[in-house]
Formats: C-alpha cells, structure tokens, sequence
C-alpha cells in the first residue's frame, strides 16, 4: 500500500530481552497471545541505497506479518556501536485483529468512518500516479537536483538537509523503478550515488556528535543485563573431584535462529565437538546433537573423569654431542634435559639420538571442558552472524542463554557476555500461557546431563529433530487424509517447517473454492513460498484446503488460529 501507518520503536543498546518486551506490548494492547499462533521468522531487512542492514524476523500473528524486528548493524555503510533493535509495528494489520476484520479496508477509524472512506480513494490515486502519470524526464531531473542539493548540504556540513535530501532521492529512485525504465545497469549506479551520500552523511553526523563530545551518551549505560540479573544455576562452592564417567550436556539458547542455521549448527557441533575431544584425548561412549530454532543441544554419554594419560617424546641432539669419549654428558645433552624438565640420566638412547621421554598426566574433565566449550562455539562458522551486545560476538541471532552440566556440576565459563548455568528457557507458548512481568520469561532448572531431555520434554518441547521431523510429516498427511486428500511430497518444506517450530501441531485450514480458478502454480506457490502451508490434492487436483503447522503444543483456540491463517491466503 501507498499509505499505511507504521509505529518504528529503537531499542539502543539492546536491552538483553526486546523480544519478550515486544511479546508484552501485544498483550497490552489486547493480543492475547493465548489464542494466537506468534512467530519470528527470518526476514532479514536491507536498504542498499543507503548503506543500511540488519538481521531479525517478519512477526507473524495466525500467519500474516504484523511487525519487522531488526537488529540493525550498519547505517550510511558505518558499522553500529552499540546495535540498535527496531521494531516497526504494522499497525493497520494489528488493529485488524484487534477488531476482527478480514480486510484492512473496513478498519472502524474514529467509530464513523472506515479505513476504505479515508484512504481508499488517496491510495488508488497514488497507484494511478506511480504506474501511470509519474513523467520519466521530470524525476529524473528531480533526482538530479536533490542528488546536487545533497551535496550542497554535506559541503556545508548541514547534516540533516543532506539526509532528508538523500531520502527524497531514494523515494524518487522508487518512482523511477514503478515505472519500469530503471535497467540493470542503471540500478547499480542509483545505488551507489545514494549509498555514497547517505555514507558523507553519517560520516559528518558522527564528527558533530564527535564535537559535542557525545553529549546523549550515558556510560553506565551497557545493555543487556538480563543475564546478570537472573541466577543462571551456575555453582560456586566446591564440588567433590569426579572419579566415575559422567554425561554431559551443553545447551545454546538463543532468538530464533533461522532454519538452515539449525540444520548446519547441529552438523558442525556435531563433527567439532567429536575432533575436540578427540584432540583433548577425553574418551567418551556416544555423542548425540540436535536442535530446535531456539535451542543447539549436544549429549554426550560415558565422558571419562579426566584426560588420558600422555606420553611425551622429544628428539635431542646426537649421541656423538650428547656424550664425551668417557661416555659423561656433554652441555649439550645437560641443557636439552634441562629444557625438558627431566634429569640427564633419564636421557634415553635410539638411532643414535638421545630422547626425553615424560608421562604427563591428564587434567580433570571438569577443567577442560570451560576451554573446550569456548573453542567449540568459538569456532563454529555461519552463513550471516550479528553483533548484538557488547561483546561483538558473532552468532546468527542474539545468544541468550548456555546450560552446560557434567553429571549435575555446572560446567563454569562465559561466552558472548552469557554466563553458562543449569537453567533453560521455556518455549514461547509455556511463555503465553504465564503469569509473567512485562519483560520476562518462563524458565526450567536441568538437574543433571541425562535429565535434560526428560525435562525440556515436560515443557513440550520436541527437541530431538528427526522425531520433530517425523512427527510433522505424519500430523500434516492425518490432518490431509482427514478431507481425503494428500500432500504433495516436500522435503525441503518440511525441513523448513520442522525447524521454524519447536512443537508442531497441525491444522486445517480452508478457503472458498472460487480461488481453485486460479493456477495451481500460483496458489501452491504461495501456500509454500510466502505462508509454509501444505497445499491438499486429490488425484493431483487442488483442493480448497491446506495444512498449517503451528508452534504449540496444544491451542487452546485453533479456530481463531487457522482463521487467520486463511484470512492471508484470501
């Protein structure tokens, strides 16, 4: 739409829980997120023409977007320190929900008017302007004029001009485009004159703050501070030394990560943690990795006490240096023993060489494995990372929480500013359903390695992914079969679906079957591509039905759900 109201909120520097506050900002205006299905999927928002990116979701309330929830991490090409969190609320979509319209149109505005009476007649003007009357020589000489204009500015050093006259080149650029006459080519340039600007722009606003000498600034101001706040379950007192095998359990909790980032975390903590304990020589029964969009969990069963045993050799100089004729050591084999640490008698002889030879004894599990941790999620590489704290650590969304145990001792360490403990977090709908202070979350203590997934179970989530998988599959073909039909067979769909949910629960949804006029390909496509809905055949023809997969373990009001599930697709 030409016209829509939008309500943009900037959280700076992350407060460590704007996702939750967001939750909570529904609920206070009338969203109960009890009867809804509430989701954050990847949607990753980017302005090439002004040097501007960020990492974050499309929020989806029954399947439609209400908000974009962005960690920006540049503005005007110049990286941002400390991130900003935006959250642009589609407020003519939320207040459709609110009252129960099906069309943004019939919007009750001030209890006389509807949507449609005010800004119907503006909007289909705009479109006539933008895809038919906007004149090509005119914008392109207005965009000629504003890019000078632009320039003027930032000459003079006017920082705000500059940009509002770099916004005007941008919103000229896009009637340029709706008219069709911006090639290829021509698009690469636009940008780059645009991006360039909006870069002197930022560039001159940071010296004038730089000047002032950053006057809004409040140095106790450091974000994030949940963490700190909350007794993660980490144990400070002395633990009795383990003797005996344990199992251990490492969980990395974070925001929604974006499907492919689930699968490619489990495949590389799989193959690095297996290489890392080989390399720290701890032995082990059996390793076990898997995940959920909020959750990279790795089990490993049988963990020995401590490392083996280590037998070191050193090759020293030859047996002609090492020794004089009367067979006494020479300086040589004295100062090799010395830089050894053994005694010079201790210097065995072979191939003519003398060689220190130490039995170096392991280190206790419980003192490798902080380090190990550190240098596993350290080293772990992602298709796209953010900053998100103070940490500038790179992860593909923000970390939030680590439980790492071995047996029922917290294994100690702090990665990305998150100190790890024996407390995990709920799902989001144990959150819904909780009595909870704007902010807050629900969380779950993990008593010991081997009770983790009896107790991430209790909670409802379904943590091992090939079950979650498995469970999908079957639930949308029972909910499919239930009008006679099928799905058609969609393994990257169904990858994609199992990992945008933590537990699965199908439904069907239906529209009128006037739409089945229209292309299979078109319709499927949307199912699929825009709202992940399983499109129902029978005998490869298109039912007027689909199959969507919420992210709960049991609705308490699927009606409404899969109303706005249909709703979009209408």
């Amino acid at each position: 739409m030409q016209m829509h109201n939008q309500y943009q909120v900037i959280l700076k520097p992350d407060p460590g829980n704007p996702q939750e506050l967001y939750l909570g900002s529904l609920k206070a205006i009338g969203l109960d997120p009890t009867r809804h299905d509430i989701r954050f999927v990847e949607d990753n928002w980017e302005s090439p023409a002004l040097g501007a990116w960020g990492l974050g979701w499309e929020v989806w309330l029954d399947g439609q977007e209400i908000t974009q929830f962005t960690y920006f991490q540049q503005a005007g090409s110049l990286t941002l320190d400390p991130v900003s969190v935006e959250i642009t609320y589609g407020l003519d979509r939320i207040v459709m929900y609110l009252q129960n319209k099906t069309q943004v149109w019939d919007i009750d505005v001030d209890g006389q008017h509807s949507f449609a009476e005010i800004y119907k007649d503006p909007e289909i003007e705009n479109c006539v302007y933008n895809y038919e009357l906007a004149d090509v020589e005119r914008l392109k000489q207005l965009y000629a004029i504003y890019q000078a204009e632009a320039d003027a500015c930032i000459e003079r050093g006017l920082t705000i001009p500059a940009h509002d006259f770099v916004l005007r080149q941008s919103q000229t650029f896009n009637l340029l485009d709706a008219r069709g006459v911006i090639s290829v080519t021509e698009r690469a340039k636009f940008f780059a004159g645009m991006r360039n600007q909006a870069r002197r722009v930022s560039e001159l606003y940071v010296q004038q703050r730089e000047r002032a000498e950053f006057p809004w600034l409040n140095n106790d101001e450091t974000g994030d501070t949940r963490n700190a706040a909350r007794d993660t379950g980490g144990v400070t007192a002395e633990t009795a030394p383990v003797t005996t095998p344990q199992s251990f359990l490492l969980e990395v909790g974070s925001e929604e990560l974006p499907p492919h980032d689930v699968v490619d975390g489990i495949t590389q903590i799989e193959a690095n943690l297996a290489n890392l304990l080989g390399e720290a020589k701890l032995t082990y029964d059996g390793l076990r990795v898997t995940g959920t969009t909020r959750r990279l969990v790795a089990h490993v069963t049988g963990l020995a006490p401590r490392q083996e045993d280590e037998v070191v050799e050193k090759r020293g100089p030859a047996l002609d240096r090492a020794y004089d004729s009367l067979g006494q050591p020479t300086k040589a084999a004295e100062g090799f023993a010395r830089g050894q640490g053994v005694a010079v008698d201790k210097l065995e002889v072979r191939d003519n060489y003398v060689y220190s030879v130490k039995r170096v004894a392991g280190r206790p599990t419980v003192e490798v494995l902080p380090e190990l941790c550190t240098t596993l999620l350290t080293g772990l590489r992602w298709s796209k990372t953010m900053r998100w704290n103070s940490s500038n650590v790179g992860y593909p969304r923000p970390l939030r929480w680590i439980v790492a145990l071995y047996g029922d001792q917290v294994v100690p360490f702090h990665w990305a500013a998150v100190e790890s403990g024996a407390v995990s977090r709920s799902p989001r709908f144990v959150d819904a359903a909780a009595t909870l202070a704007p902010g807050e979350f629900a969380t779950f203590a993990v008593a010991s390695a081997d009770s983790y997934f009896t107790a991430v179970a209790a909670q409802g989530v379904v943590v091992d992914r090939a079950e979650r998988r498995a469970s999908v599959a079957e639930a949308v073909a029972a909910v499919a079969a239930s009008v006679g039909g099928t799905t058609p067979d969609d393994p990257d769909l169904l990858d994609e679906v199992t990992d945008l949910v933590e537990a699965p629960q199908a439904l069907l949804g239906s529209f009128e079957e006037k739409y089945l006029a229209l292309p299979a390909p078109v319709l499927i496509g949307v199912m699929k591509k825009h709202q992940r809905y399983f499109p129902v055949l029978k005998d490869g023809q298109m039912l007027p039905h689909f199959v969507a997969v919420a992210n709960a373990k049991a609705l308490a009001h699927p009606d409404v759900v899969v109303a706005g599930y249909a709703g979009v697709i209408r």
